[in-house]
């Protein structure tokens, strides 16, 4: 063992080195803890028109709506919104000076992958230094998904109601009778519409956070530093017996 030591003391230095390296890395950085969580927006079946196909009708709908639906989850009023209403968000912000650059800080933190489809896999991500603010940020981004799925043409719908209500309560009485029907309707359609749409968002995992940091991960960091550094070790060790040899 002595010998070796002796024979191959560049190598185990540098080793060493490396590995001390590695632990002190993973004493000092910041542990980063992710919270995830899933949903599936299933498609729903249109009517097909004459010599339509399956594929044609419906797959380019939900490709398209799906991925208009990703990139509207972190929109920069959900962002600014988040921040006037979570106080870990306003703690973790406090070194940027703009509006802009903290609501970057958060969109960094949260990674959304997206399938289309048959069904539309939505898997969120949050990763922070801080558990609380991941995991509420994972809760926020998840219920503006089932906001955006949902209830986001609520709004509309009322406005419609409205207009409708408003031509019901005309003097004339067969026209008062014609927007009456016409209120049963719009009604019921958009019962059967936001029952429909429930049943198509299907949540697989509530936002959740991990009770270890995914990050540093000291095993593996020096597992990598272990090989790095025999390896390096080994080209510096030849390279000194070279040039000792040239000399």
């Amino acid at each position: 063992m002595k010998q070796f030591f002796v024979k191959h003391k560049t190598t185990v230095l540098t080793t060493l080195a490396f590995v001390l390296v590695a632990l002190i890395y993973s004493l000092v950085t910041p542990k980063v803890y992710q919270s995830s969580s899933r949903a599936v927006v299933f498609r729903m079946k249109l009517e097909s028109p004459d010599g339509a196909t399956e594929e044609s009708r419906n797959r380019w709908i939900w490709v398209r709506d799906g991925l208009s639906i990703s990139s509207a989850l972190v929109s920069d009023e959900m962002l600014k919104k988040f921040l006037e209403e979570n106080e870990p968000a306003k703690a973790a912000v406090q070194g940027f000076k703009s509006l802009g650059s903290q609501m970057n800080f958060l969109r960094r933190m949260v990674k959304i992958q997206y399938t289309g489809g048959d069904e539309n896999n939505y898997i969120i991500e949050v990763k922070s230094s801080n558990q609380e603010l991941a995991l509420d940020l994972n809760k926020y981004v998840f219920n503006n998904l089932r906001f955006l799925v949902i209830e986001k043409d609520q709004k509309d719908y009322e406005a419609l109601l409205a207009k409708v209500q408003a031509e019901a309560s005309g003097n004339n009485a067969g026209e008062k009778a014609y927007f009456q029907d016409k209120l049963v309707k719009l009604k019921f359609e958009h019962l059967v519409n936001q029952a429909q749409k429930e049943n198509l968002f299907q949540t697989i995992s509530e936002p959740a956070v991990s009770d270890r940091p995914v990050w540093p991960k000291p095993l593996a960091l020096v597992v990598v530093a272990l090989l790095a550094g025999v390896v390096f070790g080994y080209l510096l060790e030849f390279l000194l017996f070279y040039f000792k040899n040239q000399r």
